[in-house]
């Protein structure tokens, strides 16, 4: 999300988080909603949030790292662009209370060896990122110039 918002800035175009529009929609913060109504309910509201913002265009728009677990997604956003994967080294991740698959180092790295080939293999540019923004912004506006 950091890294889309500096790229939709520098680029003048609007950013879309996927996270923040299932919040917007559901009145609710991810953990609860996986607490409350489970990681399904939140895969199909996550769904039909991709589906409605796909089609518009010139925005730089982001996910969370679940959203290439469905085909339609990835169906879905490749219909707006290109998906861009920003390949960070496991060691340079942190789990955090927000992200209720990963909330912990061990749960981490399990959605890390889990989805890894996924992310690559949807991915139509892959970009090796570091914690450095500046850099990450230099690296992908490159690429997509």
């Amino acid at each position: 999300s950091t890294i889309g918002k500096e790229i939709a800035r520098l680029l003048n175009m609007e950013f879309l988080d996927t996270d923040d529009l299932i919040r917007e929609k559901t009145g609710k913060e991810i953990p609860r909603i996986f607490a409350e109504e489970g990681e399904r309910y939140f895969r199909d509201v996550e769904s039909d949030v991709i589906r409605k913002i796909s089609p518009l265009q010139g925005k730089v728009i982001a996910t969370g790292g679940g959203a290439i677990l469905r085909e339609e997604n990835i169906s879905y956003l490749k219909g707006n662009g290109d998906i861009l994967f920003l390949d960070a080294p496991l060691e340079t991740l942190r789990s955090t209370k927000d992200r209720p698959l990963s909330s912990n180092d061990a749960d981490l790295k399990k959605r890390y060896e889990e989805r890894y080939h996924i992310y690559t293999s949807a991915a139509d540019l892959v970009i090796e990122v570091s914690r450095d923004l500046s850099e990450n912004t230099e690296k992908i506006l490159k690429v997509l110039q």
